[in-house]
């Protein structure tokens, strides 16, 4: 019990994650009191206690893949040669925190709807299975993505077919048949995470560090050159360096580039225009075809795509700054860096100005693709976008202190929380009537200003927060 209570340990050691992680499990029981409170004045509790307790055990699966995450860190190929026992143990613990996950979900969904307790757990189990196999294949992630949009395009015809066969065989062998295949399927993913130490072994953790050092912006030593097409993408950011290295520039602007490319927004802005336009032609086409649902699906996920790009920039800023510190140390004994006392206010000025910028660009971009693709503007999208605007609270943090992110486990846990509300908004929608969403847009987007005035007057007070911000105090 000792060993398996000390390899727990290391999945709360990530302070990065487990914040996150922390503050989406707060997200999780917000987001489904308010549905259990809204399907229950909808004479629907049922539906209002499934979805409230369906969001807990999707909690459940984000902390049991952040310990599949640290479990995976601690196989390395050395301590797998070394160390007796220690594969069989990681299997075990992952295995059975899954099966955890998936036995509490048939249980909930047993006790509130009398009956689907067997679909449940053989969902649970697929979902086990779906995220053990994502870790090997990255590419599986944008898997249910596509496979919405394919069943919604079709008219459900997949999933008819599969209750009717549920109907026809039944419950019990369904859910048996299932299992035996989802069973199969789930050792095999720990085999494929877990692998026998030996070249294999060695080939996938070298590609695994190759991998998190690209995203931590370290390139290996041994890596190959990049492809030239690669320096297109940087064509927007030396504009901007040029433009900046003249005489005029404002010290915010000569401070972003110290921050790393991350923080010049001329490239994402390019993107929102170009996929905004690649949108509305996809949208209107879809619209064509008649299906009202169809088209409200679609045009809902292509503005929760292009809403994401926003919470990505705002990451890749927050995550980049931590990893200059030596550029800002250089840039700190310049004339041209602020004096301390406005350091901060300079700092934060200049990103929330981008960020905002930036979530403007997007929020006009999803007017438009209402506007164009379905002839009317909808409040889900105004929602959306204000749902968003609290992801400038990534960029203001006290760098100073942060540990520097090695990982993407943050990015992508925020996308598939994105995807997720997205798609269950999207579902809300089609009640009638309709939630008041411009009206929640509207309450969440003041909250969302007021706590980033707030949590801006507190940075702005504070000493010089940058990892090399000490040269200033």
């Amino acid at each position: 019990m000792n060993a398996y209570l000390h390899m727990l340990q290391y999945a709360v050691r990530d302070r990065v994650n487990c914040r996150l992680l922390i503050r989406l499990t707060l997200l999780q029981l917000v987001c489904g009191a308010a549905a259990l409170i809204f399907f229950y004045h909808r004479a629907m509790p049922q539906l209002g206690s499934l979805i409230f307790f369906s969001l807990n055990a999707f909690t459940g699966y984000l902390w049991a893949s952040e310990v599949l995450r640290s479990a995976i860190l601690q196989h390395r190929p050395v301590h797998a040669c070394l160390v007796p026992g220690l594969r069989g143990r990681l299997m075990g613990m992952v295995g059975g925190l899954f099966v955890l996950c998936a036995v509490a979900l048939a249980l909930t969904t047993r006790l509130i709807l009398g009956h689907g307790g067997g679909y449940a757990l053989l969902a649970g189990m697929l979902l086990s299975v779906y995220i053990l196999f994502t870790q090997r294949y990255y590419w599986l992630v944008f898997f249910p993505s596509v496979l919405i949009v394919v069943s919604v395009s079709s008219q459900n015809r997949p999933l008819r077919a599969l209750m009717a066969l549920g109907d026809d065989m039944g419950e019990p062998l369904i859910t048996a048949l299932g299992l035996i295949v989802a069973i199969v399927l789930f050792a095999l993913g720990l085999q494929l995470v877990f692998p026998r130490g030996g070249d294999q072994h060695w080939r996938w953790a070298q590609c695994r560090e190759a991998r998190v050092a690209r995203f931590a912006g370290r390139r290996p030593a041994d890596a190959p050159p990049a492809p030239r097409w690669v320096s297109w993408f940087r064509i927007p950011y030396a504009a901007a360096l040029r433009r900046d290295l003249r005489d005029g520039a404002s010290r915010g602007r000569l401070m972003m580039h110290t921050l790393g490319t991350a923080a010049d927004d001329s490239g994402a802005l390019l993107y929102a225009v170009a996929a905004t336009a690649v949108m509305v032609l996809v949208g209107r086409y879809v619209a064509t075809l008649g299906d009202a649902r169809l088209a409200l699906m679609t045009c809902s996920l292509m503005q929760g795509c292009l809403l994401l790009s926003s919470l990505m920039y705002a990451t890749a800023v927050a995550a980049s700054i931590t990893r200059h510190a030596a550029e800002q140390r250089l840039y700190m004994l310049t004339p041209a860096a602020p004096p301390a006392a406005q350091f901060n206010r300079v700092l934060f000025g200049t990103l929330m100005q981008r960020f905002l910028r930036m979530w403007g660009v997007l929020l006009v971009a999803v007017m438009l693709i209402d506007l164009l693709c379905l002839g009317r503007m909808r409040g889900l999208g105004f929602a959306l976008a204000m749902l968003m605007l609290p992801a400038g609270g990534l960029l203001l943090r006290r760098y100073a202190t942060m540990p520097v992110q090695r990982s993407e486990g943050p990015a992508i846990l925020m996308t598939l929380a994105v995807v997720a509300g997205t798609i269950g908004a999207t579902v809300m929608s089609w009640a009638d009537p309709a939630p008041p969403w411009v009206g929640i847009g509207a309450a969440f987007g003041v909250a969302a200003a007021v706590g980033l005035y707030l949590r801006w007057r507190q940075l702005v007070a504070m000493p010089p927060v940058l990892p090399a911000g000490r040269l200033l105090a």
